[in-house]
């Protein structure tokens, strides 16, 4: 039953964590970029490697594919959602709090400037609620369909 609200739900998770992971997210002084990998010059050397943010990217990504063919195992996708709705807090936590203090302490004291990519971050954590309510809701009528048999 892959044609379920809570898929749609988590393919955008799955769309909106795989821009991030290419796009720039935010830029210091114009002259260095963030991206989830490392920072580095504009013209493209890396001065610091930021695995976490894209790591916590990728986990986000796998785990909303793994919930999406989970579908047999309502209880299962519901303990996923969880999961991925705190990594993805963990990656916002990281991305405008962990690495802008180490990130302007090794580059320079200028303020960190975010692009508009970063409304992405925002947008799985929503995504995630629904799926789960999604989850949820469908889990309860398959209770109430048992009860009546």
């Amino acid at each position: 039953m892959i044609q379920r609200i809570q898929s749609v739900y988590l393919l955008i998770n799955v769309i909106s964590y795989t821009i991030l992971l290419f796009v720039p997210l935010a830029y210091i002084n114009s002259d260095y970029v963030l991206n989830a990998w490392f920072l580095g010059t504009a013209e493209g050397s890396v001065l610091a490697p930021v695995y976490m943010l894209g790591l916590t990217a990728l986990a986000t990504i796998i785990l909303s594919l793994a919930t999406i063919f989970l579908f047999k195992n309502r209880p299962l996708q519901n303990k996923l959602c969880v999961v991925i709705f705190i990594i993805a807090m963990i990656f916002i936590a990281l991305l405008f709090f962990g690495y802008p203090e180490l990130l302007i302490n090794k580059v320079s004291n200028s303020p960190i400037d975010y692009t508009y990519w970063n409304i992405l971050t925002v947008i799985p954590l929503a995504t995630t609620m629904f799926a789960n309510k999604a989850i949820l809701k469908d889990e309860k009528k398959v209770r109430a369909a048992d009860r009546i048999r």
